[in-house]
């Protein structure tokens, strides 16, 4: 009994640990799925509204331009007759509209073929500089004459361009520049999530902004975090450019940090990435949720598995204890039978010896006479009768000796 009292508590235990282990490991294989499910769809998502808002932002403004250049502002004319005072105050009404619609538009220059500058309507009395040679957009427009969009970083900071080049009865005089502060795009994300953005500046750039920024990331990456707010420095800090997987707590709040929003230049290439930091509060309860909801039925499928198995046990205790009663029951039977039968073979073992004195002792005395008779005078008929008297008793004898 004590051996399987031992055996059903090992049983119990090794089910109970295999039930836990294995509820673990489910709740592990969830909350990885509901990770990558959430991290997916914020991926997505992110992607999505990005290039809608590109478009959007390439499509509206091309409109913009052109009823500021040929439809009701007709600056072009203006800035054909180099008249920098009408040009100033025509665009200047275009540019104050569009900032009250769109704070984050900060830039509307206008440049001449050589890529100089003949007027910064933001900052009108700034003109005449050259271009930049790094500035690839300016110098693509003026080569190609045709309209470029890109993200490009200028003397100060990274701007979304959209350059257009001004005709005037089908002659090339330039072109107007608009600069769109890239927070514009991350805007675009405060209906849907709750999140912290930065710019990461490619360091392939040789840029001021770069040299006039402190190094916010680690000297392995290829990307500089740039123009974050001071208060969150810390939550961009050493960043995973290369795997879109980062996850931090931030003023005990969980962020996922993504990094793969290129911002790509006129030419396609990756010039700094969008960096949002998304609060994942709501899908850390949701983790929390899952945990405590496996929990819950790990427990309750516990109790149901080891209450079942609790009374299989029992029944087979029962089971087992009354075939041991019947048992033993039998092994009684078969003692009692056995002693009577050894009784019986004794009762019969003494009366055996008590007979074969019995019969022994006449016996002796009927041989002794049958050898007196042999030594008298008989007649031969009468000795043949005395031999054969004399044979059967030493044989019934023998037999009683045996």
């Amino acid at each position: 009994m004590n051996f399987l009292k031992s055996t059903k508590d090992k049983t119990l235990a090794i089910i109970a640990t295999t039930i836990i282990i294995l509820s673990f490991i489910a709740c592990d294989k969830i909350i990885n799925h509901t990770k990558q499910h959430t991290k997916k769809e914020i991926d997505t998502i992110a992607k999505i509204l990005f290039e809608e808002k590109r478009n959007s932002l390439n499509i509206a403004f091309e409109e913009k331009i052109n009823a500021l250049l040929y439809t009701i502002g007709k600056t072009a004319i203006l800035f054909k007759n180099k008249d920098r005072e009408k040009l100033y105050k025509v665009s200047h009404r275009f540019f104050k509209t569009w900032k009250k619609i769109n704070e984050n538009i900060e830039i509307i220059t206008f440049r001449l073929k050589d890529g100089s500058a003949f007027l910064r309507v933001h900052k009108p009395n700034m003109y005449g500089d050259k271009l930049n040679k790094s500035r690839k957009i300016i110098t693509d427009t003026n080569r190609l004459q045709k309209i470029q969009y890109g993200f490009e970083i200028g003397k100060l900071k990274m701007n979304y361009r959209i350059v257009v080049p001004i005709f005037v009865e089908k002659e090339y005089i330039g072109l107007v520049e608009i600069g769109i502060n890239p927070q514009n795009f991350a805007d675009i994300y405060k209906k849907n999530f709750k999140f912290k953005s930065a710019i990461a500046i490619n360091k392939k750039l040789n840029t001021s902004v770069l040299l006039k920024t402190p190094n916010l990331s680690t000297k392995k990456q290829d990307f500089l975090v740039v123009n974050e707010n001071k208060k969150n420095k810390a939550l961009f800090e050493n960043i995973n450019f290369k795997e879109n997987n980062n996850e931090k707590i931030y003023n005990n709040i969980p962020y996922f940090i993504h990094t793969d929003l290129n911002l790509l230049n006129n030419a396609n290439e990756t010039v700094a990435k969008l960096l949002l930091a998304f609060d994942i509060s709501e899908q850390k309860k949701e983790e929390e949720n899952i945990i405590l909801t496996v929990e819950y039925f790990t427990i309750l499928f516990l109790i149901i598995i080891l209450l079942v198995l609790y009374i299989a046990f029992g029944y087979y205790d029962k089971k087992l204890l009354a075939n041991q009663l019947e048992l033993e029951k039998k092994n009684d039977i078969l003692e009692k039978q056995k002693h009577k039968l050894k009784e019986s073979s004794r009762a019969k073992s003494e009366f055996l010896a008590n007979m074969s004195h019995e019969i022994r002792t006449p016996l002796n005395a009927i041989n002794g006479f049958i050898d007196l008779l042999k030594e008298e005078s008989i007649g031969e008929k009468a000795l043949d009768y005395v031999n054969i008297i004399d044979d059967s008793s030493k044989n019934l004898l023998k037999i009683i000796e045996d």
